[in-house]
This record gives C-alpha cells, structure tokens and sequence, in this order.
C-alpha cells in the first residue's frame, strides 16, 4: 500500500475536517481514504484499561458496528487497540489516527495493528511528515482530528485530566455528542467518565442509547433485519459443535479470517488453534480459502 499526501485543497481531503477549528493543512494516508467519508464513531479510554474496560469496550463496538458505522481511534495500546481490534476481528474497516508520521509509528510496539487495520481495509492517517516522532502536543493535535472525523465520541475509560478527557472536550467544541461507559467509583480509571457524565456527557448502558441520536442510523438497523436469522442459524450451528473445538469455531465469521489473526488477536496458542481448525474442517463445519483463511460452511 502506497502512502497518499492529500492537501486541504484537494478534492480528497476529508470533507469533516475542513469544518474544523484548526483543520490541518494536509493529511498522509495509507490505505482505504474511502472510508474516511463514512459515518465514523470515535471509540476512547485508557491506556492502562481495566477488565471492566476491555468488556464494555468489545461489547459497545460489536454492536455498534451492526449500525453501518466504522470505528476510529488513536492506535494507542489499551483501550484504542481494543477497539481497532474488535473491528478487524468482524471483519469492519476501521481508522487510525497517529501523533506522528506515518514512516515513525507509535506506538512501536503497534506496528502489527498498524499493519493489519491496512490489510483488513482500513486505513492509517497523520498530519506530520512521514518521518515526524511523537511528542505531548502532537497527541492533543491528533485528538482534534479523531474528534472532528466522527459523528461523535465513546468513552470508555478515562483517568481524571487524561488526553481522553481531553479529547472528549475538543468534540464538544465541535458540537459532537460524547457518551460515557460508567465506571466504578473506587476505579481511578473511572474518574475521568464520571466527571464528564456529571458535567453534561451521555450516560450509556447500551448501543441503543447512542444509536438513538442519530435517526439515520436506526434505517440502517431496519435494513438489516435479515441479518437476525443470520445470527441465529449461526447459534443454532454453533451448539452442535463438539464442546472442544466450539470456542475456535464461533471465532471464525462467516465472511472467513487467517488462522493467524484467531490466534494474536485472541491471545490463544497458534499449534492449539490449528489442531482446532483441522478437526473444524475434517468435520465439514469450516473450509479453507485463499490466504490461509478460513470460514463457516
């Protein structure tokens, strides 16, 4: 995948960013630039998130995703990496923004998320020269470039005076609805929420709650009835799986995924997941594709 300059004059350039305070004067883009002109949903929180956090995170994003949106985030490990994450495992493009140049990643240690979210159709943007390290301005930049992509800002975890905080401030600037996860009152990571719940932000318990604010949003949800006897064929399937090989099998959708991606993004032995996936497929219940991939038969 080759990296794209665009400049704000371009006809390419987002057009969400050229409603911004502070729009930046170009972005480099390496992979689907489609993408950028969906409706995105900003997904944020800690770096050092909770159990509790990396729950509700997977929870909120797989059913958000059901909603025609594509996810972004700031590829930070923690609470974005999740959210990149649950996306690419259902096979949904997602965004990346970083707080430094596309030839400099950072987090380093994300260079395989970097790389994945491109091969799954996503794609990765900054508005710092290729080779541009990151420091502490650059992050609060980027998170008025997350803020400004999205139709509005999930929070899950957030510490009192974090960069997520801080971010969700910039999308009420912006006009941009920003929902809060509650969170525990004895959880420091908590903090952070909390006050924006108290000071305005949506408290949310379920997809439903952000859903609601967007009435364009329900349509896509209506259109989509079918998908319904979709999910329960596939839970009808997935009980007469042998009890032994059923947790790989209801890790592969229907559309397929490499064996390598069920086992780095699940944290699983990749020998175990391959023993699985022969016993899935000596029974007919998978099939191999091109790439090393599998799905549901």
């Amino acid at each position: 995948m080759i990296m794209e300059k665009i400049k704000f004059q371009d006809a390419g350039f987002p057009e969400k960013l050229r409603n911004i305070k502070n729009p930046p004067s170009e972005i480099y883009v390496e992979g689907n630039k489609k993408i950028l002109n969906n409706n995105l949903i900003a997904v944020i929180g800690s770096r050092n998130n909770t159990e509790y956090g990396k729950k509700w995170c997977e929870k909120f994003c797989k059913d958000l995703l059901n909603f025609n949106l594509n996810i972004i985030s700031g590829m930070a490990v923690g609470i974005d990496s999740i959210a990149h994450n649950t996306s690419i495992m259902a096979d949904v493009p997602t965004v990346a923004v970083l707080p430094s140049g596309l030839n400099n990643i950072y987090p380093i240690e994300n260079i395989e998320l970097y790389n994945r979210i491109i091969s799954k159709g996503g794609v990765v943007i900054s508005e710092y020269e290729p080779k541009s390290k990151a420091s502490s301005n650059k992050f609060i930049e980027r998170n008025r470039i997350v803020a400004g992509l999205s139709i509005g800002v999930l929070v899950v975890e957030a510490a009192h005076r974090s960069g997520t905080s801080i971010t969700a401030g910039i999308a009420k600037s912006q006009k941009k609805p920003v929902f809060c996860i509650p969170g525990n009152l004895e959880n420091s990571k908590s903090t952070g929420t909390n006050r924006l719940i108290r000071d305005g932000a949506i408290l949310v318990t379920g997809v439903d709650d952000i859903i609601s604010k967007y009435d364009f949003l329900y349509k896509c949800k209506e259109n989509k009835g079918f998908k319904l006897k979709e999910e329960n064929d596939t839970k009808v399937q997935s009980e007469i799986i042998d009890e032994r090989y059923r947790a790989i099998y209801e890790l592969i959708p229907k559309e397929g995924i490499n064996v390598n991606d069920i086992a780095s993004l699940n944290n699983l032995n990749l020998s175990e997941v391959m023993e699985n996936i022969t016993m899935l497929e000596l029974m007919g219940k998978i099939k191999r594709k091109a790439g090393n991939k599998y799905s549901r038969t």
